[in-house]
């Protein structure tokens, strides 16, 4: 028997997703918690911007609110399988959308939060994790099977496309993790 998931999505290519956020930064988790007010549906991390790909942002932080409680085990906690979820000093890099309040979201979810990992021989790859989501179109191929986008030929293709600049070469490594 397979598991119920809650989250059902749709491939989409890195320029939709790009052009979908009001910012995209890369940089390292500060802090997680409860959203004040909201202690039952919504987490909040806080990252440390260590660039701005996308956007206009005031403080060398920001904040990103996503749905879920941040402790699950509390009576009457939301909790939606699929959302992306961080550890405190985690690299991560995230295609953001400007909330009412001032904080952000990840545009489209889970698809625009991506984590750093290593690969076998130390290079530095960008990783969504989809593992609680189910994949609405399976035969819609947007990236190549097995492969990662390279942290820093991905952020330079997104400085590209922002600055208009051609963009030349693949971003993709399909090196093991």
């Amino acid at each position: 028997v397979l598991p119920a998931r809650a989250m059902s999505y749709v491939p989409m290519l890195d320029t939709s997703l790009l052009a979908e956020a009001d910012a995209v930064v890369s940089g390292t988790v500060s802090s997680a918690g409860a959203l004040p007010g909201q202690e039952l549906q919504v987490t909040q991390y806080v990252v440390q911007t260590q660039e701005l790909l996308k956007g206009i942002l005031g403080p060398v932080s920001v904040v990103v609110e996503v749905p879920g409680a941040f402790d699950p085990t509390l009576d009457g906690a939301v909790t939606v399988p699929g959302m992306p979820r961080f550890a405190l000093g985690e690299q991560v890099m995230l295609f953001l959308r400007k909330l009412d309040d001032g904080n952000y979201a990840i545009s489209e979810l889970s698809l625009g939060a991506f984590t750093v990992s290593p690969t076998l021989s130390g290079a530095l790859v960008l990783v969504r994790d989809l593992s609680d989501a189910n994949n609405a179109c399976s035969d819609c191929a947007t990236e190549p099977a097995g492969a990662h986008r390279d942290l820093e030929a991905f952020a330079s293709w997104v400085r590209a496309q922002v600055s208009g600049q051609p963009v030349n070469g693949s971003y993709w490594n399909s090196e093991p993790l």
